[in-house]
């Protein structure tokens, strides 16, 4: 993990102005760049292998794939913390807890509540097709989507 945090503090703010240079928007910027370091999380082994440049270009990807689906779906008017309640930019230590956290809870889903969310937050499938995928109606797809961000609001909210 240090090397992570390493990569995160010399990159940050280089990486900020890249973006901006992209999109042209201080806060969206921040957006991007933070959920290129979530993703840089999930990866973190294969970045810990990459030379201080090597990782920085990987970084500037990381943005430009999250600069396309940000133009792709530059009409959301709400900023993201404001959605869910936690500040975009936050520590990358209490993301590591978060994203434990969110793991454990998200193991005590159904099969097939893990799989519907997989598919619609993963994947970016919509409803009709994951419902063709699962065999089910719409309907069914989008109550077990909702009774499944409910558990895992419940799970999450609970203290240790």
């Amino acid at each position: 993990m240090k090397r992570i945090f390493q990569i995160y503090q010399e990159s940050y703010g280089a990486l900020c102005d890249y973006v901006s240079s992209r999109i042209g928007t201080g806060s969206d910027c921040r957006d991007i760049v933070e959920e290129v370091f979530v993703c840089v999380m999930e990866r973190c082994r294969y970045f810990k292998r990459l030379s201080q440049e090597e990782a920085f270009e990987k970084l500037k990807e990381l943005c430009d794939e999250k600069i396309e689906k940000y133009r792709k779906w530059s009409y959301r008017q709400v900023p993201y913390d404001e959605c869910y309640g936690v500040k975009a930019i936050i520590g990358v230590d209490a993301m590591v807890e978060l994203k434990v956290d969110l793991e454990n809870a998200i193991k005590k889903l159904s099969v097939e509540d893990r799989q519907i969310l997989f598919l619609h937050y993963y994947k970016d499938c919509d409803t009709k097709t994951i419902a063709y995928q699962m065999g089910m109606s719409q309907q069914a797809v989008l109550q077990r989507m909702t009774r499944a961000r409910q558990k895992l609001r419940r799970i999450m909210q609970k203290p240790d």
